[in-house]
């Protein structure tokens, strides 16, 4: 059962850190910037967010009935940028792909404009984030993983800085892209009820799978899971990105506002 826990708890652990720092840096920006000029960094994010749904649809062979990447309306009281409407399925698998795609694919893009608009920042960090696969075979093992997640996570963040160039104009182009795909990592509400019923019909499939396994003493059974380390891990890889990413913009964001207020309040 262990081996099911460190396969798959930091994966659903992931998807959560990345969807709440992303619906609230995007709370957070559109509270604290006029409309248009909200509309003028989240564009970007926007495309991104919406192309991946699309994708996740083109992937499941799920019938597209709308797709429009970014096209910002009022619909129920409430700012709507875009919309990906497709055809209703009861395929948990499908549900799962097209809800949770932004997450992947928005930290893919962060990880692709990482590589080379700050190749220097890539080369020299790229390390400090590839978590490594590790043994998974002990709880001992999966709390020692936790820690180097962890340890990981910080020591990019805590030295990304040192490597930035800021006489770079790259520099600044980033952060605007960061900013925009960071706010729209994040699958909507609903988007995300359907990814855990997805997720959570899998995890039973693996347990009961598991447990079939183990009763008829299959000394082999770890194997029979083993081909999913890979791209689980490559999968954690690319969400750890959108993670330190998306959080490196809430800190900047809470700075800039407070930094605004303040000046406002001196001002008057």
């Amino acid at each position: 059962m262990i081996y099911l826990l460190n396969l798959f708890l930091p994966f659903f652990v992931l998807i959560v850190i990345l969807y709440f720092l992303s619906n609230y840096l995007n709370n957070l920006v559109a509270s604290s910037l006029p409309q248009w000029l909200y509309l003028f960094f989240m564009w970007p994010g926007v495309i991104v967010h919406e192309f991946s749904h699309y994708l996740g649809c083109i992937i499941t062979f799920t019938k597209i009935k709308k797709l429009e990447l970014f096209r910002p309306r009022s619909s129920e009281g409430r700012l709507v940028l875009g919309q990906v409407a497709h055809e209703y399925t009861r395929n948990p698998i499908k549900k799962l792909i097209v809800s949770i795609a932004p997450l992947f694919g928005v930290s893919l893009v962060i990880w692709l404009l990482v590589k080379f608009l700050l190749p220097a920042v890539y080369s020299q960090q790229i390390k400090a984030i590839n978590l490594s696969l590790g043994d998974f075979s002990s709880l001992r093992a999966f709390w020692q993983a936790g820690i180097f997640y962890l340890q990981s996570y910080l020591n990019y963040f805590f030295e990304l800085f040192r490597n930035l160039d800021f006489a770079d104009w790259r520099v600044y182009i980033f952060f605007y892209l960061m900013l925009s795909l960071g706010s729209h990592a994040a699958p909507s509400k609903t988007d995300l009820k359907h990814a855990f019923q997805g997720l959570g019909i899998i995890l039973v499939v693996f347990v009961f799978l598991y447990f079939i396994l183990a009763f008829f003493s299959l000394s082999s059974v770890w194997q029979i899971f083993s081909f999913l380390i890979l791209p689980i891990h490559w999968l954690n890889f690319i969400l750890g990105y959108g993670i330190v990413f998306t959080f490196l913009m809430l800190i900047l964001v809470w700075f800039l506002s407070g930094l605004f207020r303040l000046v406002n309040h001196f001002a008057r």
